[in-house]
Formats: structure tokens, C-alpha cells, sequence
């Protein structure tokens, strides 16, 4: 597991306490428990696999995971390439900088479709790219990463289309 994969782990787990904590309320001197949000409003990215592959010219692949962290796994000319897709509903960009930074990534400013964003990149491996960029609410995340160490497209060019895309299909 990467140490940006990780970091996403960690912050997921923060979120959820996030989400527990919203029970700690009382009425009347009993605990009641606050509705949660439900609602998920960047499910994916909105993209589908047939997107992924005509976005980074993979062949096929396959979803993983899902929900506020998907995962896929494509194939094709540059072998196996990783992508993930998270949304940090409660997140701030200001918070990715810093963690990113902390982690020893390098950290570029950039805007996607609009919207301010980041491009993350670790200084040592520049097989793998994330674009972090302000959603409503939150954060909206994509990281690519060739596992084939031969000639590739750039992960930070394919991270920040799949952003583009995210925000094009928007409702």
C-alpha cells in the first residue's frame, strides 16, 4: 500500500468518526442519534469504467471498490494502471496541501474545470499523480498510477481529465 493510499485510508477513517461522533447528542439526558448525511454527491466521479478506459487509453478494467473511495484496475498498452477516485465530503484543499506536504509530496496549484485545485505528485516516483480540487461540498480526488515502470502517458495529465470529467457530469 502506497503511502498517499494510506493517507486516503487515514482520512476516510477520520470522516467516519466524523460521522459516529454525529451521535453524541442528548435529549432529555438520553443519547439520540443525528441523521447523517446520506446523500452521496460525487458517487464514483460519476464516471464509469467504459469512461476510465477512454480517458487513459486502457483497453479494460475493472471496479474494485466503491463508495466515498473507488477503486479500479485497467489494463492495456502501459500494462496494469491503478486508479482511484475519493470524496471527502467534509474535506478542504487546505487540508490535502498540508497532508501532502507532511507526506513529502510535491504539491502544485492548478484549477479543474473552475474549481481550485492541487496536483500531487511524489517527488521519487513519477509513475503515480493525484489532482485533489474543491467540490461542493468538499474534495474531490483522482490518483493514477502506472504499475509498468516502461514509457506511459503522464499521470498528472490523466488524473487531472478524469477531475475534468468528474466536474463536466456534474448535476
Amino acid at each position: 500500500m502506497t503511502a498517499r493510499k494510506l493517507a486516503a485510508l487515514l482520512c476516510a477513517c477520520v470522516a467516519a468518526g466524523s460521522v459516529i461522533a454525529a451521535c453524541d447528542s442528548t435529549s432529555n439526558g438520553r443519547p439520540t442519534a443525528e441523521p447523517a448525511s446520506t446523500s452521496i454527491s460525487y458517487p464514483c466521479g460519476f464516471l464509469r469504467v467504459e469512461d476510465l478506459t477512454a480517458l487513459t487509453g486502457a483497453t479494460s478494467g475493472q471496479r474494485t471498490a466503491d463508495g466515498a473511495i473507488c477503486v479500479w484496475q485497467l489494463e492495456g498498452p502501459y500494462g496494469t494502471t491503478d486508479v482511484d477516485f475519493a470524496w471527502f465530503e467534509t474535506g478542504t484543499l487546505e487540508r490535502e496541501r498540508s497532508t501532502d506536504s507532511m507526506l513529502g509530496y510535491a504539491v502544485t496549484d492548478t484549477s479543474v474545470a473552475y474549481h481550485h485545485a492541487i496536483t500531487v505528485q511524489q517527488k521519487d516516483n513519477r509513475d503515480a499523480c493525484g489532482v485533489d480540487a474543491e467540490s461542493d461540498p468538499g474534495v474531490v480526488e483522482w490518483w493514477v498510477e502506472f504499475r509498468n515502470a516502461g514509457p506511459h502517458p503522464d499521470p498528472c495529465a490523466q488524473a487531472h481529465a478524469l477531475a475534468t470529467k468528474t466536474f463536466d457530469k456534474e448535476p
